[in-house]
């Protein structure tokens, strides 16, 4: 088991914009081959500031227009699929508050930098086995601490 770890933070954000929340922004992870939430290495000094930064870049949104409130840390041992060994993972869970969605945003479906996004509900998260197998521990953390 490789003992270094792995420190990323994952940043929920839910589709606000609604009158009934319910679906988490995800990515389509070429490296990975499923959905995953917005990550990003962890910072050592200024995280938040930062991750909402690299967060606003992601999403073309001005810096500031995203907040991030602190839920969840945990360590968890997993299958790494892009190193094909096990890794320990440090994930600290943010949730994402976005204070104006534009409305490429609020699009079912939409690429941006070529990077492929869509809207999801934890159930649909449930009934991928691509998501359920590579991060079922993710998915279990967002319904306790973000839904």
């Amino acid at each position: 088991m490789d003992q270094i770890k792995h420190k990323f933070s994952l940043i929920a954000i839910k589709d606000t914009f609604r009158e009934h929340p319910t679906r988490f922004l995800v990515y389509w992870d070429k490296n990975w081959e499923c959905f995953l939430l917005l990550n990003f290495r962890t910072p050592e000094e200024n995280a938040e500031k930062e991750l909402a930064r690299q967060a606003s870049n992601h999403l073309q949104l001005p810096e500031g227009d995203v907040r991030l409130t602190k839920k969840d840390f945990r360590v968890t041992e997993k299958f790494s699929v892009r190193d094909k060994v096990d890794k320990k993972y440090e994930h600290t869970l943010y949730l994402a508050s976005i204070e104006t969605f534009p409305d490429i945003l609020r699009s079912e479906r939409f690429t941006l930098n070529g990077v492929n996004f869509r809207w999801m509900t934890l159930m649909e998260m449930k009934e991928d086995p691509d998501i359920m197998e590579k991060n079922e521990d993710v998915v279990k953390t967002l319904e306790e601490k973000a839904a």
